[in-house]
């Protein structure tokens, strides 16, 4: 098996696609784009490609079976292209070239970019970068190397493709297991170093964020009774026979004191008093951990949704396509839909404050208080008109079009100008000149 160097920096990344939810982004994970129907132009290995051996002539009228003719020799087809088969897809500089039967590459309009001739010192004089080429690794490669299995929420094994997408797909679940698994460990640790602040943080859960009533849950867990303190023992036992709803009279008490079993129903009492301390915050616990259940169940199924309309590549009635190409820090780069979605969902980036968020939070800060009001009025008004983004789509079309009528009724206009010369005297018909 081939040997693995992978560096995960230093474990803290955002998480990936959600658990169930596919991810098929076409992006590698060097940063190249993968185009379908790629070869390797950096790595021949200077072998011919053999032509099809000669069909044995058929003798006409023979007496003697003639020999077959013996196939040609594998010869070299387009030597100086480098060995770039017909069809083959190159990118340079954001632009996709195809090369031709003739060994040429040419434009998507079929101009030539590079004649055949050509190519082979163009691409040396280049870097070159096979985005098919896994150097003979595969998936369980991967997997055995790093010795980590990602199983799905009924704890099944998740299958990754075995390509550069599923190599990033792994890649980052593996990640984002090991980032939670680290910030769950230390957040345990300093729930345990601090008991309280632990049921603070439950209360709050529970509560809805509202932290009144926290300090009058009672905790009697650290009190003992005294034996020599007999009102001690009174007031404990009073203080069960109101939370339970007793019936502890005077005369119970006096008879308590005077038989000498004060001490032993105070105990008792409080014995009962601290189990329903107990039971109440155990509940808070169960509460707080079920509404947080709920909120991660409920976050998943929103980015679950977001990814399959994304997948669709329909968001309100408007298509969007397979991929498209984008300048982005003065290079044109290729992106797809799942680039769209790694832009709302991942946190790769970092704010002022030192908080992660994602592409899509980093481009709205950047918005000026004037855009993010026409942001604002924009989504009011459809919602106020009852309209959808696809009736604005409609509109800057319609738009677009009457534009163009008025500059055409205006070109149509002007080559018809008449121009019109009055007479000093009596009316000339000579005088009227016509443009």
């Amino acid at each position: 098996m081939p040997s693995l160097n992978l560096d995960f920096g230093d474990g803290v990344v955002q998480p990936s696609t959600p658990e169930g939810t596919p991810s098929s982004a076409p992006v590698d994970i060097t940063g190249a784009t993968t185009k379908p129907g790629e070869v390797d132009i950096t790595d021949q290995d200077g072998k011919t490609t053999p032509t099809e051996p000669t069909t044995p002539a058929t003798p006409s009228e023979p007496t003697t079976p003639t020999e077959p003719t013996t196939p040609t020799q594998p010869t070299d087809t387009n030597s100086s292209t480098g060995g770039l088969e017909a069809g083959t897809v190159v990118e340079f500089e954001g632009v996709e070239y195809t090369v031709a039967e003739n060994g040429d590459i040419v434009d998507k309009d079929g101009n030539v970019f590079k004649a055949a001739a050509d190519v082979q010192a163009w691409l040396d004089e280049n870097d070159q970068a096979d985005d098919n080429s896994l150097n003979g690794v595969s998936i369980k490669d991967l997997i055995d190397t790093v010795g980590i299995e990602v199983k799905d929420e009924e704890g099944n094994d998740i299958d990754f493709t075995d390509d550069k997408e599923g190599f990033k797909s792994y890649i980052n679940s593996v990640i984002e297991l090991k980032s939670n698994e680290a910030r769950e460990a230390t957040l345990n640790k300093f729930y345990q170093d601090n008991p309280v602040v632990k049921q603070f943080v439950d209360y709050m859960t529970v509560n809805g964020g509202d932290p009144r009533g926290f300090g009058q849950i009672p905790d009697r867990s650290g009190i003992e009774v005294d034996k020599e303190n007999a009102n001690q023992q009174e007031q404990i036992i009073r203080l069960a026979s109101k939370e339970f709803g007793l019936n502890i009279s005077d005369a119970y008490i006096k008879y308590l004191k005077d038989s000498g079993g004060l001490y032993d129903e105070a105990v008792n009492q409080l014995v009962a008093l601290q189990e329903k301390d107990k039971a109440v915050r155990e509940k808070i616990t169960r509460d707080a951990a079920t509404a947080r259940q709920a909120e991660e169940d409920a976050v998943r199924a929103y980015w679950e949704n977001v990814n399959n309309v994304i997948t669709k590549r329909n968001i309100a009635g408007y298509k969007i396509p397979e991929s498209f190409t984008k300048e982005v820090n003065g290079q044109k780069v290729t992106l797809t839909p799942d680039d769209f979605y790694d832009y709302l969902y991942r946190a790769k980036e970092v704010d002022a404050n030192g908080n992660k968020i994602t592409g899509y939070q980093r481009d709205l800060d950047k918005l000026t208080d004037e855009e993010l009001l026409n942001k604002e009025l924009l989504d009011a008004w459809l919602m106020f008109t009852g309209g959808t983004y696809k009736d604005l789509v409609n509109m800057a079309i319609k738009e677009h079009e009457v534009h163009k009528l008025v500059v055409k009724s205006r070109e149509n206009r002007s080559s018809r100008t008449i121009k019109v010369i009055k007479p000093a005297g009596k009316a000339n018909i000579n005088d009227v000149v016509f443009d």
